[in-house]
């Protein structure tokens, strides 16, 4: 996860999910309730990245669901507090 200072994040989907994006598979990214994502979040189906800019206040948590290949996952995508090491 890479957080910018304009409040923005970008996040990479997991390998097997990537995989058919990168070979144009067909995919559809929606809220969990059908709806559009928000203006603020897209997806690059090239690499499998999720990348947010200029995220409201409460726009998160926010549950997505994407099919792939026909194949439907769920993703929740919430803030984390930065951990200290």
């Amino acid at each position: 996860e890479l957080v910018r200072q304009s409040g923005g994040f970008s996040f990479d989907l997991p390998d097997e999910l990537q995989q058919p994006l990168r070979e144009g598979a067909p995919h559809s990214v929606n809220t969990a309730d059908g709806g559009p994502l928000p203006v603020w979040l897209r997806l690059v189906a090239a690499n499998g990245r999720f990348v947010a800019e200029r995220v409201p206040q409460q726009g998160l948590p926010l549950e997505l669901l994407i099919v792939i290949n026909g194949q439907r996952s769920a993703l929740v995508i919430q803030w984390q507090k930065a951990s200290r090491h």
